[in-house]
């Protein structure tokens, strides 16, 4: 396709002035020689990359095409009124969904979160867009894709990206430069806005100050609640939107954790601390991972208590059953996993983070837990839905609101893209993963024109993948997704195909019926 702007990041190439001609030798021959070589490979592993970037480009294209047009807010239930006189938004960054009690974490690392949500709506199945906090938070204040983002932004595709010279910058001044919707469009209606941040990645220097009449950073949590709750005393009655995101969930973990019961000896485990700065850590012993996990569960704990008293601040001043809470996180955490610490790939203890809503009492909703996959771009359309706003129309976010008011099917599978690791490691705009928690997940490079398939019911972490060659990821595809109503028809006309042994096993032993691409135009059962 035709780029609009070179991504961020990539250097403009520049026009050389031709060199004299060199005389013939036999030295120019063989150098000659040589670079044609390393072009044909280069070019080869450009054509294995276009593959990949070929076959989820037309993937998104089809699923858009088959994406149901959106109801109007008009239409929105009745028992939805009165419009919310103050909706929060809190994304506490890095919490992990498998360590609340919540989500079936056997200790009680989240008290006040659980309170929220036994009496109001749990998503127990979403996926962040990204582990990365700027990528990630620009999707869940936007509803799109960090590829759709990209590409508005650069002009920039999959096949693109793949290109990029210098990731990581690319991404940190793409990103900078998405300007946030969701508080503006709350502002357009008639709510006064407020945002309290870390400051780090989600600071006016990152492009957060969109749509937020007062933006204070810098802080951390338990500061920025009494600042919060400061701010609401200013214009009570006034329709508000406010939101508050920490990271005091990112390893190093927050001083103040010392002082939770999850980790008594949390003092003497100082010496952990620097593994928090390592990209890859060296292995770990039994004991020093069951001090990390004390950490970050204490951790976990001091970011639970100062929600508790945003929440008690909130019943307080008479708020609280008049709000449209929401609580989720922008990423998780490495905790060990695969011998590393941090954030910034896609694996599942990255990207699975919770999502928690408290609706106003006068909607009379009861308890649920919802079990369908959802994603943090389906966060803004559906905020937008409740509170009765325009919800745009160009989003890849959906509205949970008819799952979560008539019980409708959510997504098929989730996607997250990138790869950040800051410090001269290897960052990549390209890496994308498609997966569906507890049953399957395909990570695609495509700069290395490489992907990896894992069997997510008996290896739930992933930490066992199976390459997959290239002729082999088209119909793995149509296999995965037959059933998700994406039409795909690019891969309908392929030819019988033979997927190899190890990756025909793995798929057997999750149910999928792999004769089913025995020939062109078949298609398979999820089951």
């Amino acid at each position: 396709m035709l780029r609009v702007n070179p991504p961020r990041g990539e250097d403009v190439p520049t026009v050389r002035q031709p060199s004299p001609a060199a005389p013939f030798s036999l030295e120019g021959a063989l150098a000659l020689g040589l670079c044609a070589i390393v072009v044909l490979a280069t070019l080869a592993i450009l054509k294995r990359s276009s593959d990949y970037s070929r076959v989820l480009t037309e993937l998104q294209a089809d699923s858009l095409r088959m994406r149901p047009a959106r109801p109007r807010p008009a239409s929105a239930p009745a028992r939805t009124e009165p419009r919310p006189e103050l909706v929060v938004l809190v994304s506490l960054d890095g919490l992990r969904a498998d360590r609340l009690e919540l989500y079936g974490h056997a200790r009680a690392t989240a008290p006040s979160l659980r309170a929220l949500g036994e009496s109001g709506a749990v998503f127990t199945t979403v996926a962040a867009q990204s582990s990365q906090p700027l990528v990630s938070l620009k999707s869940l204040l936007t509803g799109k894709y960090p590829a759709t983002l990209m590409l508005e932004e650069t002009g920039a595709d999959l096949y693109d990206l793949a290109t990029v010279r210098a990731p990581e910058g690319y991404l940190t001044s793409t990103f900078t430069a998405v300007r946030g919707e969701l508080a503006a469009s709350f502002q357009a209606n008639g709510f006064r806005t407020a945002a309290f941040t870390s400051g780090d990645w989600t600071g006016s220097a990152r492009g957060f100050g969109t749509g937020f009449a007062s933006l204070e950073e810098g802080a951390g949590l338990a500061e920025n609640v009494t600042r919060a709750l400061a701010w609401l005393d200013q214009k009570p009655g006034v329709p508000t939107f406010l939101f508050l995101q920490a990271d005091a969930l990112v390893c190093p973990f927050a001083s103040e954790a010392e002082t939770v019961l999850a980790c008594p000896e949390h003092a003497e485990h100082a010496a952990l601390g620097p593994l928090c700065s390592r990209a890859e850590a060296p292995a770990l012993e039994t004991a020093e991972l069951a001090a990390l996990a004390d950490h970050y569960d204490a951790a976990v704990q001091a970011a639970d208590a100062a929600l508790g008293r945003l929440l008690d601040g909130l019943a307080s001043r008479g708020l609280a059953e008049r709000a449209l809470i929401a609580v989720t996180s922008a990423h998780g955490m490495r905790l060990g996993e695969r011998g590393t610490l941090g954030h910034g790939g896609l694996h599942p203890e990255e990207l699975l983070v919770p999502l928690v809503l408290r609706f106003p009492a006068a909607w009379n909703l009861p308890p649920r837990r919802i079990d369908e996959p959802a994603e943090l771009v389906d966060v803004l359309p559906t905020l937008q839905g409740l509170c009765g706003l325009v919800v745009p129309r160009e989003l890849d976010g959906q509205s949970l609101v008819p799952t979560l008011l008539r019980g409708v099917h959510g997504r098929d599978f989730l996607v997250a893209q990138g790869l950040f690791v800051p410090g001269g490691e290897r960052s990549s705009a390209a890496m994308r993963t498609l997966f569906l928690p507890g049953r399957w997940q395909l990570i695609q490079d495509n700069e290395r024109a490489q992907a990896s398939f894992f069997a997510l019911d008996d290896d739930p972490l992933g930490l066992g993948g199976l390459p997959v060659a290239v002729d082999e990821f088209a119909p793995l595809l149509d296999l995965l997704l037959g059933s998700g109503g994406v039409p795909h028809t690019a891969l309908r006309a392929r030819a019988p195909v033979h997927l190899g042994a190890a990756l025909l096993e793995e798929l057997d032993e999750l149910g999928y019926d792999a004769a089913a691409l025995a020939g062109p135009g078949a298609s398979s059962d999820l089951r």
